[in-house]
C-alpha cells in the first residue's frame, strides 16, 4: 500500500506524518490549508462532516484513517467504509463505547485507576463549580464549563447531549498508545496547554458556547501540547495499565489517545478517550527526531505503527525510546470580539520566513491569505523544540506574539 486517505476536521498533522512515513496522501477536511495542499491531494469539505461520504467515494481506492473529531459522528463512520475504501482504525461500534464514560470509567476503576465521578442528571450534582458539564459531542474542550448557579439556571439539561463530571484539579496531560489484539503499547505522554490566554491574542478568555449559554468563563479549550513528559515509573505504570485495560475491554485498534489529569497525589485520572490519531502525536514525532546536542535518533513513525496494528495486528515490542529533547505546538485562535479577523498577507510572508529556518517547520496549518476567521476559530499552529520545556514554551510564546502583532496591524 502506497496511498492513504485521511479524513477529519483538520488533517494536516496526520498527512505530514504519513508523507514522512512514505505514503502518498489524499485528504478531505474543513480547512484545506495551503501547507496541506503542498504535500497532498486535498478536498475541502464545505459542509463538514456531511459531505465526507461523497468526497471519499471519489478518493483513490485505498484505505482511510480519521482524525478529530469524527469520533463524534459514529453513524457517519459506519457509512464511510467500503470495499474500495477500507477503514484502518476503530469502527463506529468501538467508538460508541470509547466515547461513553459510563462504559469505560468503571473498567478503569476496577483496575485501581482513579476516575472522576460522573452523572447523567444535572439535578444530582452541586451548582458550586466543583463539577463540570461536558457536551457528549465535542472536541478540543469546546463547550466544557463549570456547573454553577448561573449556568444551571440557563443551560440545557439534556442528558442525551451532556454529561456532568467531577472537576479534578491537577496538571492536564495526555498519552498516546497503539493497540492490536486487545493489547496496547504506550508511545509517550505530553503536557497539555489548556485555555492559554496568549493563544487567543488576549489576556482574558471568555465566551464559550454551551447549548443556549453565550457567556461564561472559558477554561478548558485545548491550545497545544509539550513533551514528551519524562514520568517516574509509578506514572508510566498507570498509563500502561490504562492503555491495557481500554485496549482489552473496548477492543481498540491502532493509535488512540487518553486525556487525563496528573494530580498532586501522583495519580493519573483519565477524562476522555480519543480513539484515533491525536494532536499530540505530532509533538512526540518531532521530539523523536532530536537528540541531545542535536544528534539524530531513531524517529517515531506513528502512521507506520497504526497501519501495522490495523492491517497485521503487529505492535512494537517495547516503548519506542524518546531522546532527551522537548517539542511543542500551540494552536493560535482568532481573538475574541465582535468582528471576524482577516489573515493578512504579511502573516503569510512571516510564516514563510519562519519556515525557511533550518530544522522542522515553525508555522503550520496555514490558511489562505486574506481568508476570514470568526472570533474563537483556529487560525494556525506554531511549533518549536529545544532541550528544556521552558525553552520550548518561550519559543512558542515569541512566535505567538509576532503573529498577533501582524494580525492586529491588519
Amino acid at each position: 500500500m502506497t496511498t492513504l486517505n485521511i479524513l477529519g476536521a483538520s488533517t494536516r498533522a496526520a498527512a505530514m506524518s504519513a508523507v514522512a512515513a512514505g505514503y502518498e496522501v489524499w485528504c478531505a477536511d474543513k480547512f484545506g490549508d495551503t501547507d496541506l495542499q503542498a504535500i497532498a491531494a486535498v478536498e475541502r469539505c464545505e459542509r463538514y462532516p456531511d459531505d465526507l461520504p461523497e468526497l471519499l467515494r471519489d478518493a483513490p481506492h485505498a484505505p482511510w484513517i480519521y482524525t478529530g473529531a469524527l469520533e463524534n459522528y459514529p453513524k457517519l463512520l459506519a457509512q464511510l467504509p467500503s470495499k474500495a475504501h477500507p477503514l484502518l482504525g476503530n469502527t463506529a461500534d468501538v467508538v460508541r463505547l470509547a466515547r461513553d464514560p459510563a462504559v469505560w470509567l468503571p473498567l478503569l476503576k476496577t483496575a485501581d485507576i482513579a476516575v472522576p465521578a460522573i452523572s447523567m442528571n444535572a439535578d444530582e450534582v452541586p451548582h458550586d463549580g466543583t463539577w463540570l458539564v461536558k457536551p457528549r459531542r465535542s472536541a478540543s474542550g469546546v463547550g466544557i464549563a463549570r456547573w454553577d448557579d448561573e449556568l444551571a439556571a440557563t443551560a440545557s439539561r439534556d442528558a442525551a447531549q451532556h454529561v456532568w463530571q467531577e472537576h479534578i484539579t491537577g496538571e492536564p496531560c495526555s498519552a498516546v498508545f497503539v493497540a492490536a489484539g486487545r493489547r496496547a503499547v504506550l508511545l509517550g505522554s505530553t503536557r497539555q496547554l489548556i485555555a492559554e490566554s496568549w493563544c487567543w491574542g488576549s489576556p482574558l478568555v471568555t465566551k464559550p458556547q454551551l447549548g443556549n449559554v453565550n457567556e461564561s468563563k472559558h477554561c478548558f479549550h485545548y491550545c497545544g501540547s509539550l513533551g514528551p513528559v519524562h514520568s517516574p515509573d509509578v506514572i508510566t505504570a498507570q498509563w500502561q495499565t490504562i492503555g491495557d485495560v481500554l485496549a482489552r475491554e473496548l477492543n481498540l485498534v491502532g493509535l488512540f489517545g487518553v486525556d487525563a489529569i496528573h494530580t498532586t497525589g501522583e495519580r493519573i485520572v483519565p477524562l476522555e478517550i480519543n480513539p484515533r490519531y491525536t494532536a499530540s502525536i505530532e509533538v512526540l514525532e518531532r521530539a523523536s527526531l532530536l537528540g541531545t546536542f542535536g544528534t539524530r535518533a531513531k524517529s517515531l513513525r506513528a502512521i507506520t505503527l497504526h497501519v501495522a496494528a490495523c492491517l497485521e495486528g503487529k505492535l512494537p515490542e517495547r516503548v519506542i525510546p524518546v531522546p532527551n529533547a522537548t517539542a511543542g505546538k500551540a494552536v493560535l485562535y482568532a481573538p475574541l470580539g465582535e468582528r471576524p479577523w482577516r489573515f493578512p498577507a504579511a502573516a503569510a510572508q512571516w510564516a514563510a520566513v519562519q519556515n525557511l529556518q533550518p530544522g522542522p517547520l515553525s508555522v503550520a496549518d496555514l490558511p489562505r491569505a486574506d481568508s476570514l476567521h470568526e472570533p474563537g476559530q483556529p487560525i494556525l499552529t506554531v511549533l518549536a523544540d529545544g532541550q528544556e520545556e521552558s525553552e520550548v514554551r518561550g519559543k512558542l510564546l515569541d512566535l505567538a506574539s509576532e503573529f498577533y502583532e501582524l494580525l492586529e496591524a491588519e
